[in-house]
């Protein structure tokens, strides 16, 4: 019974990622203004905030870490990074490249030229530790396809002083070399027509570099000889040929290093 009522929430998630972006207005907040449009779905190629998904205006941090949340849902699958102060990119993992701002190496058309679905909801946090009162200022989600960009911002406040657990903090932070996995993006929600190849993010961070692993919905590891899937450097998950019976349902990734482990997943819905 609890199986199916998961089946059924992840569900009513993807219907709504349909059906929220039809005729609705999007607005961006940047550094150079407010941007507002009407998007609408017979364009195919939409980009939203899930709702509640976006950044409170402000965000006031009364302990000495926190964790800031952002989930975009879209069509072609958005991927999602973070700017401080309106200027400064901030790096998370080890894999700095264009292929890794978009589902690079999914399908965009079907065996006869058509347009695949391509919806998706892409989930992203911000890990934010040792925090210290020269922390404060605007984070901003910035969701990205090839052709749109959205913006949410929140402005940082630290409200407490530096004490001595934050000062151990930022020493052994400085003379250490392990950092927990921590899997800061991934794919929650994915919709697409069967026999498309698509693409699953799954993007961690962590010092040693952590070791990534997929499992099938039912539960069984995923490896580089699978037939029909492909492991991508960056720890995303490539599968080939989806269809109902083999791949809808819940799919989990793994990161794990000498000094933690984390794991998300991800909802696949194969329809015609």
């Amino acid at each position: 019974m609890g199986s199916s009522v998961t089946v059924l929430g992840y569900l009513v998630s993807l219907l709504l990622c349909l059906s929220l972006s039809a005729g609705r207005y999007l607005e961006a907040r940047t550094p150079y203004g407010t941007a507002k449009r009407q998007t609408s779905r017979r364009s195919g190629l939409d980009l939203f905030f899930k709702k509640n998904g976006d950044l409170p205006r402000k965000t006031v941090v009364l302990d000495k870490s926190a964790v800031l949340t952002c989930q975009a849902g879209g069509t072609p699958p958005p991927t999602i990074h973070w700017v401080k102060d309106g200027q400064h990119r901030i790096e998370q993992g080890d894999m700095l490249s264009n292929t890794n701002d978009e589902a690079f190496y999914e399908d965009v058309v079907d065996k006869e030229g058509r347009p695949l679905l391509r919806r998706s909801f892409t989930k992203a946090l911000l890990y934010l530790d040792c925090i210290t009162p020269d922390m404060e200022g605007d984070y901003s989600c910035v969701a990205d396809t090839p052709t749109q960009r959205i913006v949410s911002t929140t402005t940082l406040g630290v409200d407490r002083l530096l004490d001595d657990r934050e000062e151990s903090c930022l020493v052994k932070r400085a003379f250490t070399e392990k950092m927990p996995a921590r899997i800061y993006q991934w794919t929650s929600n994915r919709l697409e027509k069967r026999g498309a190849t698509i693409q699953l993010f799954c993007r961690a961070e962590g010092f040693p570099t952590p070791r990534i692993t997929w499992k099938t919905p039912d539960l069984q590891i995923i490896s580089e000889e699978d037939l029909g899937y492909e492991l991508l450097p960056n720890g995303d998950l490539l599968i080939r040929n989806v269809q109902w019976a083999q791949h809808m349902g819940v799919f989990t990734c793994i990161a794990e290093n000498d000094s933690g482990k984390d794991k998300k997943i991800t909802f696949v819905y194969p329809t015609k």
